[in-house]
């Protein structure tokens, strides 16, 4: 049971908030009775046909003023320095916990992960912060549990420490190696592969590889086609694969838009998915005919296309055309065809059925 005051928290870096990071925020204060706040940079920009809804809180972070504690070096034009945003939410997660009081919890939200209507925040949420594994060399963000003002600011510490070590720390980096260094500090939430080999689990919490298979990936990684079931050969230890632990499920949507996945006579609740794909239409209240049509497409489990975003490709193609590399950009695009050729597995193959498929329609 929670002990603090639980306070929904998603945080944007950025010099513009995307639509589907305020759908998002919009959704998840309307489904649940707890605060739900949305923290972004004061001089974000917002869309003025952007409607935040009467129960979601905006946090204005002035500024980030533990930038000169250390210097990463990632490549900075990289999806507009995604791996300095994506470490630096973390780190000022401890001055928006300090603004709202010790004696809060938060669940750190990522913008593209969606909590379903079940989620079990009283079952699952007391006092170890908490966080998702995801393989061998990294941990994942996309929720990530604080039960009190003094796990953060400990929390913070230990990332300062790790970005000070080593300049090419990233989020799921640091995480893992925090964890591993303090297991006794940290839980992990169950996963698909944890709670499919638990006899007496019945809750799962997706941090990255279910929702990633079930909904597709970012559709600028995949030159505009969004590909679904792409990642089964994921596997966090080495050992079973995504594809494996699959074998033989089956996901359905309840009366009440929960989610189940049913394998071999067990069946599982899915209280999050993380929509890689940034699908807006899942991050509406009314979601279920989306999220039934990825539940049907799942009933086969080779690669598929979902849609095609031609804008997104175009994009894509002038970049590399401006930036001198657009001969390298047609080889890895014929690369990414060919992967799989000759076989259903391919994505050559997956791309030529939704092209029949659109046709008929």
């Amino acid at each position: 049971m929670l002990k603090n005051r639980l306070i929904i928290l998603f945080v944007y870096l950025g010099d513009v908030i995307p639509d589907y990071v305020v759908a998002n925020a919009n959704r998840t204060a309307e489904l649940f009775e707890y605060e739900v706040y949305l923290a972004i940079e004061a001089e974000a920009r917002i869309s003025e046909k952007l409607k935040f809804s009467p129960k979601l809180s905006i946090h204005k972070i002035e500024e980030l003023n533990f930038k000169r504690e250390f210097a990463l070096s990632h490549d900075q034009e990289f999806r507009n320095g995604f791996w300095m945003h994506t470490f630096d939410r973390l780190l000022a997660i401890k001055e928006i916990h300090r603004s709202l009081g010790k004696k809060t919890s938060i669940l750190h939200v990522e913008s593209d992960m969606l909590i379903m209507s079940s989620f079990p925040f009283e079952e699952f949420l007391h006092d170890k912060t908490k966080w998702f594994n995801h393989d061998l060399y990294g941990d994942v963000a996309s929720l990530v549990f604080l039960p009190n003002l003094s796990e953060t600011e400990w929390l913070y510490e230990q990332l300062i420490q790790e970005a000070k070590v080593d300049p090419l720390v990233t989020d799921m980096s640091a995480l893992k190696r925090i964890r591993n260094r303090f297991p006794e500090s940290i839980q992990t939430l169950p996963d698909v592969f944890s709670t499919l080999h638990e006899e007496d689990s019945r809750d799962m919490f997706d941090g990255l590889a279910l929702g990633m298979w079930l909904c597709g990936v970012d559709s600028r990684n995949t030159y505009g086609f969004q590909l679904l079931h792409e990642n089964s050969v994921f596997a966090p230890d080495g050992s079973i694969t995504l594809k494996e632990a699959l074998c033989g499920a089956h996901f359905y949507l309840n009366d009440n838009n929960t989610l189940f996945l049913r394998r071999l006579g067990k069946e599982i609740q899915v209280h999050s998915l993380h929509i890689h794909s940034k699908d807006q239409e899942l991050f509406s209240i009314d979601n279920r005919a989306r999220l039934e049509r990825y539940v049907q497409m799942a009933m086969k489990q080779e690669p598929q296309v979902m849609k095609f975003n031609y804008d997104t490709f175009k994009n894509l193609m002038v970049q590399n055309l401006v930036a001198g590399k657009f001969s390298s950009y047609i080889r890895h695009l014929a690369k990414f065809f060919l992967k799989g050729i000759g076989s259903k597995q391919s994505r050559l193959w997956a791309c030529f059925v939704y092209m029949i498929r659109r046709d008929r329609q």
